[in-house]
């Protein structure tokens, strides 16, 4: 006698005194059932069948069984699904409730009684509040039981970790059964690798073929899609061709002709796009085109401003009044910039910290003002939106406040100062160095015909957190790029501008000793495992976190006692004892407190907040497990699943800080890939007034000999 469990995918025989279904087994083993139990089997049900292999010479090999006995659900999505969604209902009674009804439990929450029957198994005296609570779970599934149905059918395919299940009957909703049945690698851009194939091995294995669930078409595309997928999360929006097959081979499992397959099939459903010498991704693909046909019109003179430039020496004579009438003096190179930045539709302004980038931006824009046009300034950042509006005397926004305007004005909504991206329109983004392709394609998107555009920012800093490379290529143009060389914010060789033109250049910096609040680059030397304690000490020299003190610890690790976690731990638990609030729990080990600096961890465009955004925390509510924030000024809440999204922001790393600064910033140097000179400069560069390095000297050394990180960004888009 043998036993297996199968999910049946096909019924080809019911009643008539007996039964034939067929599955696949736990091992991938086709079994085909005959049996006389009086049974009704549906397809995606599960079977324990015992019984003895006989040969039929019509039907060859089948499985002769009276013993069937169908699986149910055991429970481990659908329970705690009922914890997260049902209100007045924990683990004990979700139970209860799972025992008694098991998959009748939405025939029943449903049902014109439904209301009694869970009230008797909340409590059989079917006392008031048995039957209050009974009331509010039976409203509570009406509004949002659409994600039982696809955890059920999930769980009798065999999937049954929670948080998997949940994620994909968000994304696909109440279609998911029907739409994973079809192809169950359609989240592989979604879900990482690991858990999408053990949601779509289990449902390929119920299907009537005699191919390999692993070499299922729909399996190998998705490996493509999921190896993409990783790119972009690194920032790449391509592949090396190389680089491919040796990292699906790893995903599938699979040898070198199954990885040859999937390439094909690949490029058939345009799962990657055919770039040369690398594979692209097709979405990265169609913006980076899209933007590259616009920009190359723009530098080539295809659109047309409605605000007419007048020549070189007439452009000088305005600058001169300028200068007379509102106090902008400008260097000879500074001069120079403004006259071939106003002489194009496209132009990008690169300079180090110190080279007068500002100055020049204010110059630009009342020329252009003055020329009879309109100026539009934004920056990625709320902080460098804010700091442009100063120095400036305009107003500049987010990129995200500009884009939700335009959009918000086109569609005729009422807007105080609503910004017009037109054909009189001069468009400024500062910070340009870390906007990422999707931004940039929002941008193009939103900028009428004619509308000027002008990328300011610093080419030797980090590439953008996100995805795609446009300011760094564009930056390499000389015909559309003015540049500032010559620093003028002289603070002697230790000073900031000086410290990152040498790092800039892979030259080691001359490095002043630390002696507490200065201006500056100054250094402590310290081995590595004393260095969590020496930030400690440097904060507290340096006044605290205190918002108006404006300190910032930027670090290249995450996971380390000198990285993002450790020191975000020391800072948390010495608030923590200093402190008689109650903290709420977060994710990731977090624990929040008002005042807490903290940082967004994705982008989430309808909020305004992206992946980097930095805020702090107004107040904390541990009984409803919320927390009140502010982020660029206005109020955001986050509560419980929410706050998978924030984690502490004592320390963060290079990456988020961009489009950040600080007044005072401190640098732990611990030896890491991640340090390079495009790193260190974007470092030191967050800092306004001083900068503290904390670490060994000669893992700075071995830091500035690496390759810039920009340059190891792989990419489609060209100009």
């Amino acid at each position: 006698m043998k036993t297996y469990r199968i999910v049946v995918d096909n019924v080809p025989l019911l009643g008539k005194g007996i039964t034939v279904f067929s599955g696949v087994s736990e091992k991938n083993k086709r079994v085909r059932c005959v049996t006389k139990q009086k049974i009704s089997p549906a397809l995606g049900e599960a079977y324990d069948v015992t019984g003895e292999w006989n040969y039929d010479p019509g039907y060859g090999r089948q499985f002769h069984t009276d013993i069937v006995v169908r699986q149910k659900l055991s429970g481990r999505l659908i329970i705690p699904y009922l914890i997260n969604t049902l209100a007045g209902v924990g683990p004990e009674r979700a139970k209860k409730l799972f025992d008694a009804f098991g998959e009748r439990l939405g025939e029943v929450f449903s049902s014109p009684g439904g209301v009694a029957q869970v009230a008797a198994i909340l409590n059989p005296q079917m006392t008031t509040y048995a039957i209050k609570t009974a009331t509010l779970i039976c409203e509570v599934w009406e509004a949002q039981n659409t994600e039982f149905a696809t955890l059920e059918w999930l769980e009798l395919h065999g999937i049954t970790d929670y948080s998997t299940g949940r994620k994909v009957a968000r994304i696909l909703g109440d279609k998911a059964p029907e739409l994973l049945a079809a192809n169950p690698y359609i989240l592989s851009t979604a879900l990482a690798w690991p858990k999408m194939d053990k949601v779509g091995l289990p449902i390929l294995a119920t299907r009537k073929t005699a191919q390999s669930p692993k070499m299922a078409p729909e399996r190998l595309v998705g490996a493509i899609d999921s190896v993409m997928r990783d790119r972009i999360a690194k920032g790449h929006t391509a592949i090396l061709k190389h680089e491919l097959p040796p990292l699906l081979s790893k995903k599938l499992g699979l040898g070198e002709s199954a990885v040859r397959r999937a390439i094909d099939l690949g490029v058939s459903n345009g799962a990657i796009i055919d770039g040369c010498d690398i594979w692209r991704a097709p979405g990265c693909a169609f913006m980076e085109d899209d933007i590259k046909v616009r920009f190359q019109g723009m530098i080539g003179g295809k659109e047309s401003s409605l605000v007419e430039v007048p020549d070189g020496d007439r452009l000088r004579q305005l600058l001169v009044n300028q200068s007379n009438c509102k106090g902008i003096a400008l260097y000879p190179e500074q001069v120079e910039a403004v006259i071939k930045v106003l002489g194009g539709q496209l132009r990008l302004l690169r300079g180090g910290a110190g080279t007068g980038k500002t100055t020049v931006i204010r110059a630009i824009a009342e020329t252009w003002i003055e020329l009879g046009g309109r100026v539009e300034m934004a920056a990625l950042a709320g902080k460098a939106a804010l700091r442009i509006s100063q120095t400036t005397g305009k107003l500049a926004r987010t990129i995200f406040r500009l884009i939700k305007g335009v959009n918000e004005s086109q569609q005729g909504l009422p807007l105080d100062d609503q910004p017009v991206l037109d054909a009189r329109t001069l468009l400024i983004i500062d910070e340009a160095s870390m906007v990422d392709l999707g931004q940039w394609h929002q941008l193009h998107s939103a900028m009428e015909a004619g509308c000027r555009l002008l990328m300011v920012g610093d080419p030797a800093q980090l590439p953008p957190i996100g995805f795609g490379l446009l300011f760094h290529i564009i930056a390499e143009l000389e015909p559309v790029t003015a540049s500032l060389k010559t620093i003028h914010r002289q603070t002697g060789a230790s000073g900031i501008p000086e410290v990152s033109c040498s790092i800039r250049d892979h030259i080691m910096p001359i490095l002043k000793p630390y002696i507490g609040i200065d201006s500056g680059v100054s250094h402590v030397d310290v081995p590595t495992a004393q260095i969590p304690n020496m930030v400690k000490k440097i904060v507290d020299d340096l006044g605290g976190f205190e918002t108006s003190n404006d300190i910032m610890v930027c670090t290249a690790l995450n996971d380390h006692a000198t990285g993002v976690d450790g020191l975000n731990e020391l800072f948390s638990k010495c608030r923590e004892a200093s402190i008689e609030i109650d903290p709420v729990k977060g994710f990731f080990g977090q624990w929040f407190l008002p005042n807490d600096p903290v940082i967004h961890l994705k982008n989430d465009y309808r909020e305004g907040l992206f992946n980097g955004s930095i805020g702090r925390v107004l107040d904390v509510f541990p009984s409803q497990r919320k927390i009140l924030t502010v982020f660029d000024n206005e109020e955001k809440s986050f509560s419980s699943e929410e706050l998978l999204n924030l984690k502490l922001a004592y320390a963060i790393t290079c990456h988020k800080a961009q489009g950040s600064q600080a007044k005072r910033v401190i640098i732990p140097i611990s030896e890491t890939l991640l340090l390079d000179p495009t790193w260190l400069y974007t470092a030191v560069t967050r800092a306004e007034e001083q900068c503290v390095l904390v670490g060994d000297l000669n893992v700075l050394t071995e830091a500035l000999q690496r390759k810039a990180a920009y340059e190891k960004r792989q990419v489609g888009f060209t100009i």
